[in-house]
């Protein structure tokens, strides 16, 4: 298509210039047209700052600071703020306007304002009266549509929910969840201010703080509902939030035993790498995670993982630090599976092997271990020590070194599809603690453990997205094995 100039003259014949005749109607036909939803956000754009202005005008927003302080603050008093940014401020005066109680007046501003009759169009005055029973609520992410929002499920009711919301929908992911005011504007429900993300391996934990909040709340409202009480605490969702992501006043740092935390290495010299590297596979407590071969197949470089289990399954610290940060690493292959901690690293490489452990009594133990297992096939060459203090210094001068030829990506796809093919046939009939002890097969023959099954796939589906990690697995043949599609 060739560019009129503005000043060449119009090709429509008139003898005016193109700037003077036909150039605004062609870019208003080059303008996409206005949708429902754009209308909704335009009826909502202009009610805002009515509500904002009646605030100011009575001089409720002497309150912003008082509601900030129980707003913006973790469970625990140990625990340190972060600053508000803009998300976060928005999310607060949102708040403010709908939830917050004005200390002289009893109600919340937005009630407050639809009370006092305003001067509003018919469309205004309708969202205006919807919103008075709006409240926060937490909700799981279920299919996304980029562009126009997603469909939503309220992790304590149920419900579902298609949420429009052009922004949230290009930066949510399925089964992730959002903590969000569900806001009806006329024929469609949207999401009031900025919403906060998690994972969905929280639901269970936020899902379990809620409702022990609110049983307390009934003790003294016993007649009230669940909407009331979040409609009342909201609050605490962000206090939930804030607990998980606020810094510590730098306690000291403890390994899961009890101990301070260093780093300590043990470097032995390898006789047999082969030798080494099978009898560490008998080893109940040594579980191989990962390993490098050469263009033809040959074992250059072996990772082991010394876990809490078999002879390595109890040992005990003396001298544990009573109160601290602890640090902990386990080993697991997917939700409600038993889990081992990692007590320490094992390398293996021609000719070297070296053991990485925090903390003195668990190096010597771990020690101990590995050279009991590896009697005539390793021989000690030294120790090192490194306090936490050093290990992050070094840690920000230092770039990685560089490795070996790795396997080729695709044959490690392979290996990764057929192990977790292998690990979740056997799944599907494993006990699981997280579904009382049965196995997915069996929980799925009631109401609650399929919805149960239901969750720890969304967690899976979640996991193996490829965004949450660097691993891919589609799941969906689990989902037919067990009957729920």
């Amino acid at each position: 298509m060739v560019k009129i100039k503005r000043n060449a003259p119009c090709p429509c014949g008139s003898g005016k210039k193109y700037k003077k005749c036909c150039l605004q109607r062609n870019d208003a036909a080059q303008i996409s047209p206005k949708t429902y939803h754009d209308y909704c956000l335009e009826v909502v754009n202009a009610l805002r700052p009515k509500i904002l202005k009646f605030i100011k005008q009575n001089n409720f927003d002497r309150h912003i600071v008082r509601a900030k302080n129980l707003y913006w603050q973790p469970l625990e008093k140990y625990l340190d703020s972060p600053e508000m940014d803009k998300a976060d401020f928005l999310a607060f005066m949102e708040w403010f306007v709908h939830d917050f109680i004005i200390p002289e007046k009893g109600k919340p501003a937005i009630q407050l304002y639809f009370e006092s009759t305003p001067k509003l169009t018919t469309k205004e005055m309708q969202v205006l009266k919807d919103w008075q029973d709006a409240y926060l609520s937490v909700f799981q992410v279920k299919e996304v549509k980029p562009g126009e929002g997603f469909l939503a499920e309220d992790i304590f009711t149920q419900e579902e929910v298609f949420i429009s919301d052009v922004t949230l929908s290009r930066n949510v992911r399925k089964w992730e969840l959002v903590t969000i005011r569900k806001i009806k504007v006329l024929n469609e429900w949207q999401a009031s201010a900025a919403g906060s993300k998690q994972s969905p391996r929280d639901k269970g934990n936020i899902r379990q703080f809620v409702l022990e909040c609110f049983a307390d709340y009934k003790k003294e409202h016993p007649e009230s509902s669940l909407n009331q009480f979040l409609r009342e605490r909201g609050y605490l969702l962000n206090h939930y939030r804030l607990t998980q992501h606020a810094k510590p006043d730098m306690p000291k740092i403890i390994t899961s035993s009890g101990e301070q935390v260093v780093f300590r290495e043990a470097l032995y010299h390898v006789k047999d790498f082969l030798a080494v590297a099978k009898a560490l596979e008998k080893a109940e407590d040594f579980e191989a995670s990962n390993w490098v071969e050469d263009d033809s197949g040959h074992l250059l470089e072996i990772n082991f993982d010394w876990l809490q289990r078999g002879k390595s399954g109890k040992f005990d610290i003396e001298n544990k630090i009573e109160d601290g940060l602890e640090l902990k690493t386990y080993a697991t292959y997917g939700p409600s599976e038993k889990q081992y901690l990692v007590l320490g690293t094992v390398k293996l490489v021609s000719g070297r092997l070296t053991l990485a452990v925090m903390g003195n009594e668990r190096f010597a133990l771990g020690k101990k271990r590995l050279e009991e297992i590896l009697k005539g096939l390793v021989k000690h060459r030294l120790d090192s020590l490194t306090s936490i203090e050093s290990a992050f210094r070094r840690g920000k001068t230092q770039s990685p070194p560089s490795r070996k030829k790795e396997i080729p990506a695709e044959i490690q796809k392979t290996i990764l599809k057929n192990a977790l093919d292998n690990h979740f046939k056997n799944w599907v009939n494993m006990p699981l603690k997280g579904l009382g002890g049965l196995s997915p097969k069996e929980a799925v023959n009631s109401k609650e453990g399929r919805i149960q099954v239901e969750d720890l796939l969304r967690e899976l589906e979640y996991l193996y997205s490829g965004k949450e990690s660097n691993i891919s697995y589609d799941i969906s043949w689990i989902r037919k094995e067990l009957g729920l599609v």
